[in-house]
């Protein structure tokens, strides 16, 4: 055993107990340029973290927090992800994930922060997300997700925060959004940007009751439409350029 690595471990987590096998997990894991604290894991740019690297996670199967961005892990390393049943914060955007890996998350209730962005998950891998009924933000930037997908924001009651740039999305989503009970409470903020949303999208998001932030950059919105947004939200942020 490691004393230097114990040494640390008991001053950073005084109230963890370390296992030999949680000491080489963390040892491995710092090793690999990571970082491991109190209840959370950052692998984040690690492109040596793979697959295979992901087994240790089940030496910390209490952690909320796990961080795995642009790694080179895939569906595999989805099933280890997917033990961690007191998640609440996962990133791993950037990753060779597509919505078969994404299966393997359906039972992370607790979840609460969700970043896919950068990932291969389509359509079909959104309704794997029904159970994470405590998700306030999702971040499904630059993935192949269109208004068919989005109809698992039925199932998101406290849903505040949603990034939807560069998807497939078209202004079929904010109706939908806009008949939502839950969504119309609680949405606080929503990104747009290279999307095909026009004047008519955001109409509806005039029924929205606590946006406060809107970013329609790159969309097919012009100043017309926006200043009618900007009347009806009036101390809402809202970001655009290159509008016609």
């Amino acid at each position: 055993m490691n004393k230097s690595l114990l040494l640390i471990c008991i001053l950073l987590f005084p109230s963890h107990s370390f296992s030999d096998n949680k000491l080489k997990a963390t040892e491995y894991f710092i090793s690999k340029g990571g970082s491991v604290h109190d209840d959370s894991i950052d692998l984040s740019t690690r492109k040596s973290i793979v697959d295979d690297d992901l087994v240790m996670l089940k030496e910390f199967s209490t952690y909320t927090t796990l961080f795995l961005d642009d790694t080179n892990i895939s569906d595999k390393g989805c099933e280890e992800i997917g033990k961690l049943e007191f998640l609440k914060i996962l990133s791993i955007s950037n990753t060779k994930i597509t919505s078969e890996g994404l299966k393997n998350l359906r039972m992370l209730v607790d979840l609460e922060e969700l970043d896919i962005s950068y990932t291969l998950v389509n359509d079909s891998g959104m309704s794997c997300l029904r159970n994470c009924k405590e998700l306030r933000t999702l971040k499904l930037m630059n993935t192949c997700v269109s208004d068919e997908g989005m109809k698992v924001l039925t199932f998101l009651m406290k849903l505040n925060y949603l990034t939807l740039n560069d998807t497939k999305i078209t202004d079929k989503t904010l109706e939908s959004i806009s008949k939502m009970p839950h969504m119309i409470k609680n949405l606080e903020s929503i990104t747009l940007g290279n999307t095909n949303i026009t004047d008519d999208g955001l109409r509806h998001l005039e029924s929205l009751n606590n946006l406060i932030s809107i970013m329609l950059t790159g969309t097919r919105v012009t100043l017309e439409g926006i200043k009618r947004l900007q009347d009806r939200f009036p101390r809402c942020r809202i970001y655009y350029n290159n509008i016609p």
